[in-house]
């Protein structure tokens, strides 16, 4: 579960067909979301949400990986979109 390691972990590593690809602190690491969903992982639940809404517009930073830091920055673009 990406929400639990990103949640819980301090580094993270990343095996693909037996062999190491990624090796990094939980930001370096879910950064990388594009290369981490072609070989078939996903990222925080949070960090999904917030890339949907960027490509819908919305002016929210994508380097967050934890519900409590995505429903603040939600809030906060929001507070600058209005005024």
């Amino acid at each position: 579960n990406m929400d639990d390691v990103a949640e819980l972990a301090d580094r993270v590593l990343v095996v693909d067909k037996g062999s190491l690809i990624m090796n990094g602190d939980v930001h370096s690491v879910f950064s990388r979301a594009e290369e981490l969903r072609a070989i078939g992982l996903g990222v925080p639940s949070a960090s999904a949400m917030l890339l949907r809404l960027k490509e819908k517009g919305l002016d929210v930073r994508t380097d967050i990986f934890t519900a409590k830091e995505a429903a603040a920055e939600i809030a906060a673009a929001y507070k600058r979109r209005w005024q």
